[in-house]
């Protein structure tokens, strides 16, 4: 007979002879009573690749709150995260489980940032990927809510404000 233990206490045990082949889930104990003293630890799967499974970054916009969650899978949970290429623009942060956040005070442009995970099992897994982050300007407005009196046949000057958009206007 062999006897496959596992962490849960419970065990296969395989009664086999040159004829037939029989398996009970059983715990551990009575099957090593039942068999005699041939007791092994079953062996641990190992885990499923690593492998980061966020295709792409969204949009954001100057002074709009941005949030984008990395996701990873296979592995061993928890996962810890690194920004190792690149960097953020100023009001954003990145914390170690993949979360990015803030309220962007700068735009860019298909800004190139790489991202690595490291997973907690041992031998430890990682894998890194380049992902694009585009923050617009915010939308422009002009900001002007009213503008003095004119007369007819006489020069007229005003001024006018906005925000948003790109400066210069």
């Amino acid at each position: 007979m062999r006897v496959i233990a596992s962490k849960s206490r419970r065990a296969s045990c395989v009664f086999a002879s040159s004829f037939y082949e029989l398996r009970f889930a059983l715990p551990a104990l009575v099957c090593f009573v039942l068999g005699g003293p041939s007791l092994q630890a079953a062996p641990k799967p190992k885990p499923p690749s690593l492998s980061i499974s966020t295709a792409s970054l969204p949009n954001g916009v100057v002074g709009n709150t941005y949030s984008a969650t990395l996701s990873a899978t296979g592995g061993t949970t928890p996962y810890q995260w690194a920004l190792t290429s690149g960097t953020l623009p100023s009001g954003l942060s990145f914390s170690a489980v993949g979360v990015i956040s803030g309220t962007p005070t700068s735009s860019v442009t298909a800004l190139s940032l790489t991202f690595k995970v490291t997973d907690s099992g041992h031998p430890s897994q990682n894998k890194s990927k380049t992902l694009s982050l585009t923050v617009a300007p915010a939308p422009l407005a002009v900001t002007t809510t009213s503008l003095p009196g004119g007369q007819v046949g006489t020069a007229y000057n005003a001024n006018l404000s906005a925000s948003g958009g790109t400066t210069p206007y």
